[in-house]
């Protein structure tokens, strides 16, 4: 409580195993904390967990997951090694922040209660959020006289009671629920190489960049273009430096 409330978007945690580049990611358990999980004993999942939880029809946490381990912060005159779901939750809390500011700069609203929009990202763009396939949530402190048994982390299904849907990779994630392309928009697309550039307006006239990566990836560019009014016909050619340059045409003639 309250992270089982239907309205709320639990975190659970990971920590970081080994040193870059041989760098692992794994259920956060260190012995006396734990990215605790699990299913509620009372409140039924909400719509957006019912094909999603591999069991049951209680309402299952956590919802995603974000590091909970060797956060190091200034305190009481000097740097200490911090962890916990308490790190990981303003993590996402700064992530949800830079996704509304993409979303500003793209003139549509901010991202309120959003937790539904996580689970369809989850199911329809593939390595927005990512699982750990290894560790657990068995709380095993050595002050308790007992353990008590928790769950394994699994790639069986998109979501599991250690992790949730998993951990962000907050650049793709941004792509999915921060610049959607409208039903309906003019678009335009060069290619390049292994790169793809797609163009489109949004609603005030602002002409909007993503680029594809060749693995699929798709990306936000900064959106350094002019606005133009709606309902000019406009194309996009390879320019200077391999980029690419958009051309319209106005009401009169000119381009």
């Amino acid at each position: 409580m309250p992270a089982c409330f239907p309205g709320v978007i639990g975190c659970g945690g990971t920590q970081i195993q080994n040193e870059y580049p041989n760098i692992v990611e794994t259920v956060w358990n260190d012995g006396e904390g734990i990215s605790g999980g699990g299913y509620s004993g009372a409140l039924f999942c909400p719509d957006h967990q019912k094909d999603v939880l591999p069991m049951g029809d209680k309402r299952g946490v956590p919802d995603i997951a974000g590091c909970a381990d060797k956060y190091n912060i200034y305190y009481g005159g000097g740097y200490n090694e911090v962890g916990g779901t308490s790190a990981a939750a303003p993590l996402w809390a700064g992530i949800t922040a830079c996704m509304n500011e993409a979303r500003k700069r793209y003139t549509q609203g901010t991202l309120d209660f959003y937790m539904p929009a996580l689970y369809s990202a989850a199911k329809e763009a593939k390595g927005v959020l990512t699982r750990q396939a290894a560790g657990n949530n068995t709380y095993n402190p050595h002050w308790l006289s007992r353990k008590v048994e928790g769950y394994t982390a699994t790639m069986d299904d998109i979501w599991n009671p250690c992790v949730g849907l998993g951990v962000p990779r907050a650049n793709l994630l941004l792509n999915f629920l921060a610049a959607p392309i409208p039903a309906k928009s003019k678009l335009a697309a060069v290619t390049h190489a292994d790169m793809m550039y797609l163009f489109h307006q949004n609603k005030d006239g602002m002409l909007i960049e993503r680029s594809c990566f060749k693995d699929d990836t798709w990306r936000c560019g900064p959106a350094p273009y002019t606005s133009f009014p709606l309902g000019n016909s406009f194309t996009a050619v390879m320019g200077e430096y391999n980029r690419p340059s958009v051309f319209y045409q106005d009401s009169t003639g000119a381009v």
